[in-house]
């Protein structure tokens, strides 16, 4: 093999290479054309679905994992705005798609000129590599297509779900709206039943500001006559310590004539006591004198007499 036929086959190796990257780059592009077509028609598809409820619908936008409260018309736009992105996107995908495949046909051509410039190497490697290139970018088409089909399926499923949650969705909704009617509804018993709290509060204070203006008057009366009883309290109280100083006098003399009184009692019973001691004394001797029992009759009884005197 000559110098120029090695030189043919490098330049042959190296434009499959870039035939093969070429077709990866279109596949790939295709790939990204398909999902964003899919995505474009999910955004159309949802929103006809949402335009058909009523305006007041409340819905909920989704970022990221958190849902925040939208209106409808926001959604909406939303939706429309995001399918024109889409639509933008698959535009230029579409547009550099092209301009890959503009590069493939120079390739192809270029792949041409240099069989046609080489005889040998068109006889010895052409049909074989070109044939491994046909096969191997028809299966990557077939893929492709099998890609494209699992997509389809999984947007009608998607679109399937999509329209069981949205049923789902509206049953939710209304109850939710009954929910909060009968809520609003118990709300506004509540506030009416409030209200009456209110004026019959109104009314108590009122009636209670009319007894305190009447209260009040009746304390300063009840305040003055407190005062004058007061005074009086005072007077009485100086009459009160003058008797009981007066008392106090009286008591002490009592206590002095208590005292006396049973000095004398005292000195009474002993003189009794004394007495009583004579008197027996007087009477043994009498009988003895005597010996009779009359005349002893009659002196006990002078004598007892006697002594119940003292005890006085």
């Amino acid at each position: 093999m000559d110098a120029e036929e090695q030189k043919h086959l490098q330049e042959f190796a190296e434009l499959q290479d870039k035939v093969l990257l070429q077709t990866d780059m279109a596949t790939r592009v295709a790939q990204q054309e398909r999902v964003l077509a899919i995505q474009r028609q999910r955004s159309i598809l949802t929103g006809k679905e949402l335009s058909a409820m009523p305006d007041g619908t409340a819905m909920y936008k989704s970022i990221g994992r958190a849902y925040f409260f939208s209106p409808k018309a926001d959604v909406l736009k939303g939706l429309e705005e995001k399918a024109s992105g889409l639509e933008a996107d698959i535009k230029k995908l579409a547009e550099q798609r092209q301009a890959i495949d503009k590069k493939m046909a120079d390739t192809e051509a270029q792949i041409r000129e240099l069989l046609q410039q080489s005889p040998v190497l068109a006889r010895r490697l052409g049909a074989v590599n070109i044939g491994k290139a046909v096969r191997r970018q028809n299966r990557q088409l077939a893929d492709a297509c099998n890609q494209l089909r699992a997509a389809q399926e999984q947007l009608v499923a998607k679109e399937q779900s999509l329209a069981q949650a949205e049923v789902q969705r509206k049953l939710e909704q209304d109850s939710r709206i009954n929910d909060l009617t009968q809520q609003i509804s118990e709300a506004q018993r509540e506030l009416e039943a409030a209200r009456d709290m209110c004026r019959q509060a109104s009314t108590r204070l009122e009636q209670s500001m009319s007894d305190l203006s009447v209260s009040e008057t009746e304390l300063r009366s009840a305040r003055t006559q407190l005062q004058t009883a007061g005074c009086e309290l005072a007077l009485t109280r100086a009459q009160l310590e003058d008797t009981e100083g007066e008392l106090g006098l009286t008591r002490s003399q009592n206590e002095l004539m208590k005292r006396e009184v049973d000095i004398l009692r005292r000195q009474l019973r002993e003189a009794g006591q004394q007495l009583e001691g004579y008197i027996l004394v007087s009477r043994s001797r009498k009988n003895r004198a005597e010996g009779g029992r009359m005349g002893q009759a009659d002196d006990e009884d002078d004598l007892a007499a006697a002594a119940a005197d003292w005890d006085v």
